[in-house]
Order: C-alpha cells, then sequence, then structure tokens
C-alpha cells in the first residue's frame, strides 16, 4: 500500500510538474520597456550624428568643388555670357579708350609740335613784315621838300603808291602771316576737340557708353584727320610764301643799284637752289609713298594718288587683251559727248534767233495781261489764308519743327545688338592687352554672330585669330574651342524654328487678301523683309561652316564642301572627335548612310589611308587607334562602302581587323553584294578580292551549306590580277572540299575560273599566277567534271576537242578576263607529271565522283 501511495504522490508531482511547464510564463515587461526606450534614445541621437555628417560632407563637397573649379579655371573655358553683359562691355570700353588714346597722344604730339613752329615762326615772319610795311610809306622828312610854301597843304596829300615790288614782297608776308595765325587758331580748335575724345559719356550703362564714344569716335576721326591734314599743307604753305616773298625781296633788292650786285644776285641763286631742294625732297617723299606700300612719308597726297592710279588701273585694258581703241577710251567718249552737245546747242540758238524778237513781245504781252489777275486773286485770297495760318497753332509747328529736326540728326543707337557686335569683333581683333581679352572673351558666341552679324566673316576671323594667339591663356583658347560644340544644338534648334516660322507664313499668305488688309503694301514689305532676314541668317550659318573648314585639322577635312544643303551635317561632322569622323567617313559610300558632304571616293580613301598608315609601323597604340575607329563602324556599311569604290589599295591588315569575329557575316554579305546590279566597269575588283582573301582564309573552313560560286563568278569574270595567287588558291580549296561542283549554282563561270587557273597571265611575276598546287588541283577538277565541262562548252557553241587520249588538251569556254586567250588549249605538257596518272584514271573511270583525300589537307 505504501508503494501504491508512493506512485500516486510521485505521479501528483508529475501532473503538477508538467502543468507548470505548460502554463505559458508572464513575461517582465518592466525591463523590456526600459531597453525599448534606451533603443529609442540611441536611434534618434544617431539620427542627429548622421544629419551633421551630412551637413558636414555637403559642406565639405561644395568646398570641394570650389577648390576643384579654382584649380582647375584656368584650364577650363568660360561659361558664356550675353553680349550686352556688364563686365563684356566693360572690358570693351577699355579696349576702346586704350585705343582712343593712343590716338589721342599721337595728334597732341603733333598739334604740340605745330604750336611751337608757328610761335616761333610768327615772330620771324613779323620781324620781316614790319620793315616790309614801313617801305611802303615814304618818311615825313623825304615827303617835305625845303622852300615850298605850301608844305602844310602838301602833307595833307596822300603818299604815292610804293613800287610793285614792294606791294608784292608786302603782300606774301602778310598773306604768310595771316596762314600761319590760322593753323595756330586751328590747332587750338583741334586740341580741344581731340581732350573731350577722352572725357566719359553722361550716360547710364556701360553698353551705352561703350557703343556712345564708338560712334562719337567715328565721327570726330574723320573731321580730326581732316584737321591735321590741313594744318600741315596749311603750315607748307605759310612757309612756302614767306620764302617766295623773302626771295623776292633779295631779287629786287640785287637790282635796284645802278650796276648789278652780284654777291645778292649769288644769294638769290642759292635761295632757289635750296628752295628747289626742299621741293624736291618733298616730291621724292611723295613719289617714295606712292611707290612703297607703309612708308613713312604717306599722306593725304600720296593716298590720293594711289587711289586715282588703282581707278584708272581698274579700268585700263588688262595685259592679256588689246589696247582700246581711243575713240572707245573713257577720254575719246567724253570728247565725243562734249562735241555732240555744241552741236546741238549751236543749232538750237541758231533755229531761235529769227523769232526772238517776236517771241519777247508775245511775252510781254501775256504778262501784261495776268499779272493783273494775279494781284486780284491773292488779294481775295488773303483773308482765307489769314484764317487758315491762324488756325495753326505754335505749339503744332514747333512740335512739327522739331520732328523735322530730329529726323535730320543721326542718332547713336545705344541699343542696338548689331552694332555692339560689330564694335565687340572689330576692339577685339585690335586688342593689345591679353588682360582685357580674359574679361571679354566670355561674350564671344557664334549663334550671336548670325543673329546679329555682319555678312563678311572678316571681323569674325580676325577676332577668332587674335583669341587664339600665343599671348593669351589656355583658358581663353578652351572658350574658343568649344564654340562649336555650344553653337550646333543652337543651330538645330533654330532651323526647326525658321521651319516653322516659314510653314505659319505660307498659312498667313494664304488667307491674305488686298481687301481684307487696310495696309496691304506694308503688310507686303514686312512680309519681304522677314524672308529677306531669314535668308541671310541662313547665310550666315553657311559662313560659319565655312569659317570652320578654314581652320587648321586633318588633311581628310579638306575633301568637305560646305553648301545650303549640307552645312547642318558638316557642323555635326566637324563636331565629332577625329576617330568617329573617320568612321563616317569610310561608310560615305555606303548611299544608305551617306551624309553628302563633299568628294565621297575622296574622303574615303584619305580614311582608308590614315588607318594604313598607322597599322604600316605595327605599333600596338596606333593598331588600339584603328580599332577605335572601327568600333564606331556597322561592318556592312563600310564593306558596302568598300566594294562601291573605284581603287582603294586595301591592306590585308585592315581587312583582318574590319571583319574580326564576323567572318561568316561579311562573306554572306559579299555573296549578296556581287549577285546586285552594279557597274563593274566603274569599280575595280581588286578591294573585293582582299577582304575576300582575308574572308575566306585558306578556303578550307568555309562551312559546306555556303555557295561561293558567285563570288568565284565574279572573280571570274573580273579578275584582280595583283592577288590572283590568293584567290585562285582559296577558291580551288572550297571547290576541292566541295565534292561535287555539279550542285553548285554557277557550273559554267566555275568551269571558267578553274580554266582561267591554268592560263597563265603574260608576267614573269609570280602573284599574277595560280600556285603550282592550285593549277594541279583545277587540273584535275577539270578533268574530273569533263563531261559537265563538255556539255557547258557544247552549249556555248565551243569545238571540242576528243579527250579518250589524256594527251589531249581540256577546252573549256572562251574567257572574258584580260588574260585570258580566246578558245584557250591546255596541252598536257603543261600538265604536272605527278598528276598525269590521276588524270588517266579520272579517264577511265565510270563514274564522275572521285575521292580528293590525297589533295585535300589534314582537318584540325
Amino acid at each position: 500500500m505504501s508503494m501504491l501511495g508512493n506512485q500516486d504522490n510521485s505521479s501528483d508531482d508529475a501532473v503538477e510538474q508538467a502543468r507548470i511547464a505548460n502554463t505559458p510564463t508572464q513575461p517582465d515587461v518592466q525591463p523590456s520597456v526600459n531597453h525599448f526606450a534606451a533603443l529609442l534614445a540611441a536611434v534618434e541621437k544617431l539620427n542627429s550624428t548622421m544629419e551633421g555628417v551630412k551637413s558636414t560632407l555637403i559642406d565639405h563637397g561644395r568646398k570641394f568643388d570650389i577648390l576643384t573649379k579654382d584649380a582647375l579655371k584656368n584650364d577650363q573655358p568660360y561659361d558664356e555670357k550675353a553680349l550686352d553683359d556688364e563686365s563684356t562691355c566693360t572690358a570693351l570700353y577699355d579696349i576702346v579708350m586704350s585705343k582712343t588714346k593712343e590716338k589721342v597722344e599721337e595728334w597732341n604730339g603733333t598739334i604740340d609740335v605745330t604750336l611751337i613752329f608757328i610761335a616761333l615762326f610768327s615772330a620771324v615772319l613779323t620781324a620781316f613784315l614790319v620793315p616790309a610795311s614801313q617801305a611802303l610809306t615814304p618818311s615825313p622828312s623825304s615827303a617835305s621838300t625845303p622852300g615850298n610854301s605850301t608844305s602844310t597843304s602838301a602833307s595833307q596829300d596822300p603818299p604815292p603808291l610804293p613800287a610793285r615790288s614792294d606791294e608784292a614782297v608786302c603782300a606774301l608776308y602778310y598773306l604768310s602771316l595771316i596762314t600761319a595765325i590760322i593753323v595756330a587758331v586751328l590747332s587750338v580748335l583741334g586740341r580741344q576737340w581731340v581732350r573731350k575724345l577722352t572725357i566719359r559719356p553722361d550716360v547710364k550703362s556701360w553698353k551705352a557708353r561703350t557703343l556712345w564714344h564708338v560712334e562719337r569716335m567715328r565721327r570726330a576721326e574723320i573731321w580730326i584727320k581732316a584737321l591735321m591734314e590741313t594744318v600741315y599743307w596749311s603750315l607748307l604753305l605759310s612757309i612756302g610764301l614767306f620764302i617766295t616773298g623773302l626771295l623776292y625781296q633779295l631779287w629786287n633788292l640785287s637790282t635796284s643799284f645802278e650796276r648789278k650786285a652780284n654777291i645778292l644776285l649769288a644769294t638769290w641763286g642759292l635761295g632757289i637752289i635750296l628752295s628747289s631742294g626742299i621741293l624736291m625732297t618733298m616730291v621724292a617723299t611723295t613719289y617714295h609713298a606712292v611707290r612703297y606700300q607703309g612708308s613713312v612719308f604717306e599722306g593725304l597726297l600720296s593716298r590720293t594718288v594711289v587711289d586715282i592710279g588703282r581707278r584708272l588701273s581698274k579700268g585700263g585694258p588688262k595685259e592679256t587683251e588689246q589696247p582700246e581703241n581711243p575713240s572707245s577710251s573713257p577720254a575719246g567718249v567724253l570728247q565725243r559727248s562734249r562735241d555732240w552737245a555744241l552741236v546741238k546747242i549751236l543749232s538750237t540758238l541758231r533755229r531761235c534767233r529769227k523769232p526772238a524778237h517776236g517771241l519777247n513781245l508775245k511775252v510781254l504781252q501775256q504778262v501784261r495781261l495776268q499779272v493783273p489777275k494775279a494781284v486780284t486773286n491773292l488779294w481775295l485770297c488773303a483773308p482765307r489764308l489769314a484764317r487758315r495760318i491762324k488756325s495753326l497753332s505754335l505749339k503744332k509747328a514747333s512740335s512739327k519743327f522739331r520732328n523735322w529736326a530730329g529726323a535730320l540728326q543721326s542718332r547713336v543707337e545705344c541699343d542696338s545688338m548689331d552694332g555692339l557686335l560689330d564694335t565687340y569683333l572689330g576692339l577685339i581683333g585690335e586688342a593689345s592687352d591679353p588682360a582685357l581679352l580674359e574679361r571679354a572673351v566670355a561674350s564671344f558666341s557664334l549663334s550671336t554672330w548670325v543673329r546679329h552679324g555682319s555678312g563678311s566673316t572678316d571681323h569674325l576671323l580676325q577676332s577668332y585669330t587674335r583669341l587664339m594667339a600665343t599671348d593669351t591663356s589656355v583658358r581663353v583658347r578652351e572658350t574658343l574651342n568649344i564654340q562649336l560644340s555650344r553653337f550646333v544644338p543652337w543651330l538645330h534648334e533654330r532651323r526647326a524654328q525658321l521651319v516653322v516660322q516659314k510653314r505659319e507664313r505660307v498659312n498667313r499668305w494664304k488667307g491674305v487678301s488686298r481687301q481684307r488688309v487696310p495696309n496691304y503694301q506694308e503688310w507686303v514689305q514686312k512680309f519681304e523683309a522677314q524672308i529677306k532676314e531669314e535668308d541671310e541668317e541662313e547665310r550666315r550659318m553657311l559662313e560659319v561652316a565655312k569659317f570652320y573648314l578654314l581652320q587648321p585639322r586633318h588633311g581628310i577635312y579638306r575633301h568637305i564642301i560646305a553648301s545650303k544643303e549640307n552645312y547642318a551635317n558638316v557642323l555635326d561632322s566637324l563636331l565629332l572627335p577625329l576617330e568617329e569622323f573617320m568612321a563616317k567617313a569610310l561608310c560615305e559610300l555606303d548611299q544608305n548612310r551617306r551624309l553628302g558632304l563633299g568628294n565621297a571616293e575622296d574622303m574615303v580613301y584619305s580614311a582608308l589611308s590614315h588607318c594604313h598608315t598607322l597599322l604600316y609601323d605595327k605599333d600596338p597604340e596606333k593598331e588600339n587607334i584603328v580599332r577605335r575607329i572601327l568600333s564606331h563602324v556597322d561592318l556592312f556599311s563600310l564593306l558596302r562602302s568598300i566594294c562601291e569604290g573605284d581603287f582603294f589599295k586595301l591592306e590585308t591588315s585592315f581587312c583582318d581587323l574590319v571583319i574580326s569575329g564576323r567572318k561568316i557575316e561579311a562573306l554572306l554579305f559579299l555573296l549578296e553584294f556581287v549577285q546586285e546590279d552594279h557597274d563593274w566597269s566603274r569599280n575595280d575588283s581588286h578591294d573585293l578580292s582582299v577582304l575576300f582573301v582575308a574572308i575566306a582564309g585558306s578556303g578550307y573552313d568555309i562551312p559546306a551549306n555556303i555557295d561561293l560560286s558567285p563570288i568565284i563568278s565574279h572573280i571570274s569574270r573580273h579578275p584582280a590580277h595583283s592577288c590572283w595567287r590568293q584567290t585562285s588558291n582559296i577558291a580551288v580549296n572550297y571547290l576541292t572540299q566541295y565534292h561535287d561542283i555539279a550542285t553548285l549554282d554557277d557550273v559554267s563561270s566555275i568551269l571558267h575560273f578553274l580554266q582561267l587557273c591554268l592560263d597563265p597571265y603574260p608576267t614573269d611575276q609570280e602573284r599574277f599566277h595560280a600556285s603550282p598546287e592550285t593549277r594541279d588541283k583545277a587540273a584535275l577538277l577539270l578533268s574530273r567534271y569533263r563531261t559537265l565541262h563538255e556539255s557547258h562548252s557544247s552549249s556555248a557553241d565551243v569545238e571540242l576537242m576528243p579527250t579518250d587520249d589524256p594527251t589531249q588538251p581540256v577546252e573549256g569556254p572562251p574567257s572574258s578576263a584580260p588574260h585570258a586567250r580566246p578558245d584557250s588549249q591546255i596541252p598536257v605538257d603543261r600538265v604536272p607529271s605527278a598528276t598525269e596518272g590521276l588524270i588517266r584514271q579520272a579517264d577511265q573511270s565510270s563514274s564522275v565522283h572521285i575521292e580528293m583525300e590525297d589533295f585535300s589537307p589534314p582537318r584540325p
């Protein structure tokens, strides 16, 4: 019993333990909440830390970008700015002011020297003028006579006239002095005008100041130059008058005595010689300025003579033409016109001479009758005229006068972008300070020139050349180098806008009639002006393309010819890197991908020559350049372009790179290409044969399911003699492994090809002949398929020779190749003895299927 009780107790304990084990325990909630709160606090702290790290990294990245930009800014192009940007206009103003100051200093120097000389010369001239003036009036002592009772009355009479020679001398001195004073006045005025050129214009913006100053300089420069020339020649005139009066006075003095004063005469003669020497010096310097361009003696007279000579030379006869008839020359035409006018005038006067008196009488009578009527009408109309004048307000009249005066005045167009662009290009081309060019180059823009430029590219070329000079920085030159990449996208966008504008204008024109538009004529003029402006804009786009073609580039760009139809493609091609453009040039003869840039064959030839030159040295780096060029090329387009050409002298090394890894695709393309219609008389087969050699290899690797009979047929009709040895070897190897020629498409051409392999080209060079092994195989194939050969020969009406005797020749169809002989016969003595037994065995065999294992190389 005790044992049973113990068992019950133990079982109860086990049940209780099992119940406790199966009862879920209550978790300790308070520690879990504490851990979760700590985790949230850590996450929030981590978030704040990461925010700080993020802001720090962003700040460091921004600073790093600034440091990188500062480090590379001297090698990077400037960001494009507007043409009327304040920094650009400030630089332009500094450039034009520096140029103006140079001219002002030159003019001021000339004026200062002139004023100093005039001061000295006037003092000397006055010293001679005073005695000459006193010599004209007699002295009081000589005027009175002793013993004359009427001396008082005689003194009141005017003195007698002086001698004519004294008058002339005095007149010359006075004229010289007056001229010198005029020169001094003009010099003072010129100094004042020149000073005003350096004063800053009183306008708001730098753009307006620049245009204002340029326009003021342009208008004043003509007058100041004319003033300088006037001062120069007036000064010479004053000196000439003085020397003339001086020499004339000396001559009068030497002849005023009883006998000639020889010393005074000699002095007069020496003065004449010296004065003539001065005149001869001036003539010689003028001749030097006329004869030699860039002479230091150039002046107004020499420039005038040169201009007259140029105009006469343009109108005169050319060296290659016959001399003009004197009657047809300008002088002869003028003489005949003058004679004709004199004859007409004299004949008219002669006809009017007789009725002149009657005509005058009739005129007087009509005047006497009409004058009273006119006076009466004027008197009656006077009140009406007075009321009309009274009705006119003074304000309206003054307004009309101001408008009229304003219309006469030529104003400065400070807001003109066309004028600003012309000023910009002109000043950039003539600027000498590289620092000013640095400030102004950011506004250099081809799109701005297209919209606001003039018709000529002279200023554009001049400014481009100046900015690309060696004294400018790398950043300036890079700014110009990037202009084309900025211009081309704008060009396409602008052309699309022009197309839309033309379409809209055409639609508006269709709906317009003379009755619906009130100002129809003005609308038409505006319409025509828009068309002219757009045409001019497109012409300037074409000029940009021509301008960039003139820049130094690779020789292939010389074959590009820009026109109105292709200038957009030309600019796109100029924007490409050289390797990509070479790839496009290689495919230029493909009609499906042709860009129409110019002479296509010359471009393809130039691109191939470039690739051949790189491959000639067998340098791995240069070979990689060719690989990069070919990576941009479509294989089929390139193959078509090469095969369409005349004769490119294709190299095998280049072909290997072209077809690398894609030989089967290239072979299938050649099969399709030779079956198309082409003008094979114009195209040379050398390049196609070279491609075939590179693709086919030895001829044993061509899959059996590819039929090469079209290519073999083409080679038989158009053989390339320079690579005949390789092509014949490949084709014969292919036919040897094919086992059954009868199943090919063009059997007759294949038999013709085999016949050509046995006919040697009339030269001693081995490359024009098939190899001995190839000839053996061709002879064996011809003998093997003799029956098939005879059937095709009989269908071609060719007389066959009996072939029971293997020593008889094997006939073939007449060859159309240049080196093939008509009705060519192959004597057995030309067939090698090694294959003679096999040929006999082929003749004795009843089956046409002969195993060619002896001639097949071992398969790999």
